[in-house]
């Protein structure tokens, strides 16, 4: 492995660390299970009110994920 490719990975691995720490202070109900870094940094997530595992690989997934639970929730209320 390149030294760049290597440096490039420790930052995002380090990046979805606190990204994964965010996530549990933000969202008491989302449980970071695991941070994985191949074939690229991701979270593996349960989500504690629904009952599933989810995998979040950016914050555009989380803010998604998020955006659409609250939606069903609304439409099931």
């Amino acid at each position: 492995m390149s030294e760049q490719h290597h440096s490039i990975s420790s930052s995002s691995l380090s990046a979805m660390q606190v990204f994964a720490l965010r996530i549990e202070v933000q969202t008491p109900h989302l449980r970071v299970l695991k941070v994985l870094e191949s074939p690229r940094p991701f979270l593996l997530v349960r989500d504690t009110l629904h009952g599933i595992v989810v995998a979040f690989s950016s914050e555009a997934d989380y803010l998604t994920y998020r955006h659409t639970v609250r939606q069903e929730g609304e439409h099931h209320a």
